[in-house]
C-alpha cells in the first residue's frame, strides 16, 4: 500500500501495477490522491503493488478487505 486513504464514509480500492502505484511521482500526484480531489468524502486506498498483474491484484483482494473493511 502506498499513502494513506483519508478517513471517509466510503472508500474506493486502487488495485494494479507501478502505474495504480504512482512509481516515479510524487504522492499528491499518484491517482489515488488526485481521486481523493475530485471526489467528495471518499477515500481511496493505493493498493497498487510495482510489477503486479491484474490476477495478483485480484488474488490480493481478501486481504485488503480484511485491512480496509468492505463495507
Amino acid at each position: 500500500f502506498r499513502g494513506t486513504a483519508r478517513d471517509a464514509a466510503r472508500r474506493v480500492v486502487l488495485l494494479g501495477g507501478a502505474s495504480a502505484y504512482g512509481l516515479g511521482v510524487g504522492e499528491e500526484q499518484t491517482t489515488a490522491r488526485r481521486l481523493e480531489a475530485l471526489l467528495d468524502d471518499v477515500g481511496v486506498v493505493n493498493a497498487g503493488v510495482p510489477g503486479h498483474t491484474s490476477a495478483q491484484s485480484v488474488a490480493r483482494l481478501p486481504v485488503i478487505l480484511d485491512a480496509y473493511g468492505s463495507t
